[in-house]
């Protein structure tokens, strides 16, 4: 399975550095989408961090189920609703069923350092 093994940015939040966001424009360059034959990435490649680079790494992450879309929480779930009847409580609305786990613990959008180069 393709892996992305290039930082673009961190946990707490830092800038990502030029070097690492181009090294994974290359490499979503370089790997194709099983579906279409297509790049995940255009044509060319700059280092930028933008929504380009963000969303080519979504959507290599979603075909390889790496990693999911967040799922927003029920509007109204757990909220109990109707009227209590014969000393009865309201209905409450179920919550909505957690979305299927991805197959590793990767964040949705964004690319980690490899446990392989010693930098975790």
């Amino acid at each position: 399975m393709p892996m992305l093994s290039a930082s673009v940015g961190d946990a707490a939040g830092t800038k990502p550095k030029t070097h690492d966001v181009a090294l994974v424009q290359v490499l979503l360059m370089t790997a194709k989408d099983p579906k279409t034959g297509k790049p995940y990435f255009g044509p060319h490649y700059d280092g930028t961090n933008g929504p380009a680079t963000i969303g080519a790494i979504k959507v290599f992450q979603e075909s390889w189920k790496l990693a999911s879309r967040p799922t927003p929480p029920l509007s109204g779930a757990g909220i109990k609703v109707g009227t209590p009847t014969a000393g009865k409580p309201g209905a409450t609305l179920p919550a909505r069923p957690p979305p299927p786990a991805a197959s590793s613990t990767e964040k949705y959008g964004r690319s980690e350092r490899s446990a392989l180069d010693g930098t975790l």
